[in-house]
C-alpha cells in the first residue's frame, strides 16, 4: 500500500486488499490533512481481507468432511458414506470439485449401471462432499431405477409368523403395523398420550412431524387393555423404560420358527395396503390411512393387487384345466 500526494490537501491511496495478484485500487482522498490520509491508510492495513478461497481435492477434504459427518449425521449414515468412499475415491479423489466433468460422470455411471440405486447414492454422497467444500457439482441425470415390488406374504404365513411371538407386547406392535398400516417406528415409539381406549382412535406421530389417525382393531383394543401401565410408552423396553430400537432379530426368528420366507417390519405395512385394496379400498382412503403425501407413493400397490389377480388367474385356470381335461401338462 503506498500514499501519494496530488496536491493540497489532496492525496491518493494505492493498494491491493486481496494480496499482490489481487484487484489494484487507486483511491483519491480530498481536502483531508496527511495526518488524515495516513489515519485512512492503517485503518485499510488493519482491515482484515477477504479470504482466498480453499482449493483442494477431493482426497484432501475428506478428514474434515468425516469428521463433520460423525458429529452431525447418524452413525448409520456416517458407516454409509464411508463404505461408498471406497467406490467414490478411486474415480474423483484426485479431482477438484470444478475439475470433475459430466464426461466423469457418466464414465463413473457406465461403471455402475448394474447398480443403479446404489450408483445414485454413491453420487448424492459426492454432492455432499463438494457442498461441505463450498462448492457445487456439474450436474448430471441420475440412472433410471424403479423399486421391484414387496413380494406380499399369504395371510395364513402372517398368522405363522405372528403366532411364533410370545412377547405380548412385540406382538402388539406386530399387530399395529400388519392391522393398522403402520411404520416400525411409529408402533414402537406409541405413546400412551395418543391412545384413547374407549374411541379406539390412536394419533400417529408420523414423518415430517405430521399426525394422522389409526383406529384400534378388537384383537388389538384387548391387548392394549391388558398391557395398561404406567409410563410415557405403550411398549417400553424392560431393561431400558425406554422404545424398542430394533426388532429385526425377532422377524428373523419368528420367520425361521414358523418355517416361512422371512419377513420384515415395512412388509406388514405393504401387506396391510395390499389387503386393503382388495378389500374394497380405494386409492384416496389408502393414502390417507398410510399417511402417504403424495398418492403415486399409494398407486404402487395397485401394481402389487393386479399381480395377484394375474397369479389367481392363472391359478384358477390350470384349476378348471385339470378338471375338464384340457390341460396340456
Amino acid at each position: 500500500m503506498a500514499i501519494k500526494k496530488l496536491g493540497n490537501n489532496k492525496w491518493e491511496l494505492d493498494y491491493r486488499p486481496n494480496g499482490l495478484k489481487g484487484q489494484r485500487i487507486r483511491k483519491v482522498l480530498d481536502n483531508v490533512t496527511e495526518a488524515e490520509a495516513r489515519e485512512i491508510e492503517m485503518t485499510i492495513r488493519l482491515k482484515p481481507h477477504k479470504p482466498k478461497p480453499v482449493v483442494c481435492t477431493i482426497s484432501e477434504a475428506l478428514p474434515g468432511y468425516l469428521q463433520w459427518l460423525k458429529l452431525h449425521r447418524a452413525k448409520r449414515t456416517y458407516g454409509d458414506v464411508s463404505l461408498s468412499l471406497k467406490i467414490l475415491i478411486p474415480h474423483f479423489g484426485r479431482f477438484q470439485p470444478a475439475r470433475i466433468t459430466a464426461e466423469m460422470i457418466l464414465e463413473f455411471q457406465e461403471a455402475r449401471k448394474h447398480v443403479p440405486r446404489s450408483c445414485n447414492k454413491e453420487l448424492n454422497y459426492l454432492k455432499g462432499i463438494v457442498r461441505h467444500m463450498k462448492s457445487s457439482l456439474v450436474s448430471y441425470d441420475p440412472l433410471p431405477y424403479r423399486s421391484p415390488l414387496p413380494d406380499i406374504p399369504h395371510p395364513l404365513d402372517i398368522k405363522k409368523f405372528i403366532d411364533e411371538i410370545k412377547n405380548i407386547d412385540k406382538k402388539a406392535i406386530v399387530l399395529l403395523m400388519y392391522k393398522c398400516g403402520l411404520r416400525s417406528k411409529e408402533a414402537r415409539l406409541l405413546k400412551w398420550k395418543s391412545v384413547n381406549l374407549r374411541s379406539r382412535k390412536v394419533i400417529i406421530q408420523a414423518k415430517g412431524n405430521k399426525e394422522r389417525i389409526c383406529y384400534l382393531t378388537k384383537e388389538l383394543l384387548g391387548i392394549i387393555k391388558s398391557i395398561r401401565r404406567e409410563g410415557e410408552y405403550v411398549f417400553p423396553n424392560p431393561k431400558t423404560g425406554n422404545p424398542y430400537l430394533s426388532l429385526k432379530t425377532l422377524f428373523r426368528n419368528a420367520s425361521e420358527r414358523a418355517g416361512i420366507k422371512r419377513i420384515y417390519p415395512h412388509l406388514l405395512r405393504h401387506a396391510f395396503a395390499t389387503y386393503s385394496l382388495e378389500a374394497g379400498a380405494d386409492l384416496r382412503e389408502l393414502q390417507t390411512t398410510l399417511g402417504h403425501e403424495d398418492i403415486t407413493t399409494t398407486q404402487i400397490y395397485t401394481h402389487i393387487t393386479g399381480k395377484r389377480i394375474k397369479e389367481l388367474t392363472e391359478r384358477t385356470e390350470n384349476y378348471v384345466s385339470t378338471m375338464d381335461g384340457t390341460s396340456t401338462r
